[in-house]
């Protein structure tokens, strides 16, 4: 497999997939003109990574290296995502002692009103806590089994992992997480959305 791995290093299409996809991923979670550089050897030290997997029974060899290529580039992106912070966010315990407005000290979390804590929630009240519980099990249940025990699994892991974990290709995971997301938009349910994983 080695002969293929240095084939598809010097292979036309992945050099030019990689640049391409490097630039397009400029803009896009912090990432700048001056990061194309380090996006092109990552994408290319992935692929290289990936190359002993490639089974041209499965696939052609253009159509595995653009696979790659893309769920790489998406992963780079969540990364660097999780990285990016509000400059307005702050962590502390709730469990700190701090002055409330009469001068008296108490626990941060005891000035935090029912409002707030519904917001840090996700905005939402318990009745629609509660809505959203059985609209998203209604989603579920129209769902095939395989795809709701992969949603079982990203709950707790990445899409990458969970693939592992069902033996599928973590194309495969993302199919079935691309075709979960436009079920719930075909349901209206696109505010119970959040960010891919």
């Amino acid at each position: 497999m080695q002969g293929d791995a240095k084939r598809v290093e010097i292979n036309e299409y992945a050099q030019k997939l990689i640049k391409r996809t490097a630039r397009t991923l400029v803009g896009k979670a912090g990432l700048t003109k001056s990061d194309i550089e380090d996006l092109e050897q990552e994408l290319t030290l992935e692929l290289l990574k990936r190359l002993p997997k490639f089974d041209p029974a499965r696939a052609a060899l253009n159509t595995f290296i653009t696979a790659v290529i893309r769920m790489h580039a998406a992963k780079i992106l969540e990364t660097r995502s999780w990285g990016i912070r509000d400059y307005r966010r702050e962590e502390f315990s709730l469990n700190e002692e701090v002055r409330d407005g009469e001068g008296d000290t108490t626990e941060r979390g005891d000035l935090i009103g029912r409002e707030e804590h519904d917001r840090r929630l996700g905005g939402r009240s318990e009745r629609d806590r509660h809505d959203m519980v059985l609209d998203v099990d209604a989603v579920l249940s129209r769902l095939p089994e395989d795809t709701r025990k992969l949603c079982e699994l990203v709950k707790t892991m990445t899409a990458p992992e969970a693939a592992r974990r069902l033996g599928i290709p973590e194309s495969t995971a993302y199919k079935r997480l691309a075709d979960l997301r436009e079920a719930f938009r075909k349901a209206g349910l696109d505010d119970y959305l959040g960010n891919p994983r």
